[in-house]
């Protein structure tokens, strides 16, 4: 099971329907192919479950599995592999992508307002890296885009290294889709492996 949502459903009280009818009886860990954080796991691990027995849970109260759902859709709406999901001790649940990178996450249908929490993790603290733009556009239906929104995060300032929070007010025109972008500050942005720039939470309201 690749999808990290399904996996977390097996702990609710209703099931998806892709596994209804279904017994779960084995799972297997292994090294992914995204790269960090699981690039340090070598070896495969499989875990057979002879008796497994837990509170069904209602998963719909639990604001971080919405948030790990939310962000989950809009990396299947944005097929091309620039979003990768992962997981990370002080941040939680976070949508990786690279230091230059755009992806649609659909229309407000009806929504007034965007919420968004982004940031950039340092793997090297010590090191003096470039910094990220973190930009929001609405589209109209000919895709012409209309800036919303900005934020400029300079690793080297130490305020800008915790998460970051917005709440963007879409306006009254009518948008078919909204646009989020990260926009490095160095030419060779994606040589530096030693930040990663992050959503936490793309959610409209």
């Amino acid at each position: 099971m690749k999808c990290s949502v399904w996996f977390a459903s097996l702990g609710t009280s209703s099931w998806p329907s892709g596994l209804i009818d279904n017994e779960v009886t084995s799972f297997s860990v292994f090294q992914s192919t995204n790269g960090f954080p699981v690039h340090c796991y070598q070896d495969s691990v499989r875990v057979r479950l002879f008796h497994l027995e837990f509170p069904a849970q209602q998963f719909k109260n639990m604001p971080a599995f919405r948030r790990l759902a939310e962000l989950s859709g809009i990396r299947q709406r944005n097929p091309r592999g620039e979003a990768t999901p992962a997981c990370w001790p002080d941040e939680g649940s976070v949508l990786c992508v690279p230091p230059n990178s755009h992806i649609r996450i659909g229309s407000p249908e009806g929504h007034s307002h965007l919420q968004l929490g982004f940031g950039l993790s340092l793997f090297d603290k010590l090191k003096n890296v470039p910094g990220v733009t973190f930009r929001a556009s609405t589209l109209d239906k000919q895709d012409r885009a209309t800036p919303l929104w900005s934020r400029h995060i300079d690793p080297n300032h130490r305020d800008d290294r915790s998460k970051q929070l917005v709440s963007l007010d879409l306006g009254t025109n009518e948008i078919s889709n909204v646009l989020i972008e990260t926009i490095s500050d160095s030419a060779a942005a994606n040589s530096h492996a030693a930040r990663t720039p992050y959503w936490y939470q793309i959610h409209f309201e």
